[in-house]
């Protein structure tokens, strides 16, 4: 059974989103400790950073952090969808082979000569 636009069923949608949940947890541990490196990166003698610096970085830090890893998606992607169209050809390039090996007329057999009741009769 499954709902919704796609083909997934619910039990496989569940585990799936179970599954990312440790994931979850790493991300939200990274963004509190870059969260602590600001505030505990101060100097007694020197001014706290403000929590507007503190957001700029971060939205810097996540935008570099995004288009490093949409990059390496697009390097990934690129290179899988490389091999797969290339086994689709060469399966392409096979099957074509195997075609023309069937459909392959010897050299000396005229077709014209024949009439339709001598095609019947072979």
């Amino acid at each position: 059974m499954s709902g919704g636009l796609t083909s997934m069923p619910i039990l496989s949608f569940t585990l799936a989103n179970l599954a990312s949940i440790p994931l979850l947890i790493l991300y939200v541990f990274i963004g509190a400790t870059a969260g602590q490196l600001f505030v505990n990166g101060k100097k007694e003698n020197e001014s706290a950073v403000t929590e507007e610096q503190q957001q700029s970085w971060m939205v810097l830090l996540g935008m570099c952090l995004s288009f490093i890893s949409i990059a390496l998606i697009s390097y990934l992607v690129k290179k899988e969808l490389k091999k797969v169209f290339d086994e689709n050809e060469k399966e392409s390039l096979e099957s074509k082979d195997i075609l023309d090996d069937l459909l392959y007329v010897e050299p000396d057999l005229q077709y014209d000569d024949l009439s339709a009741r001598d095609v019947v009769n072979m």
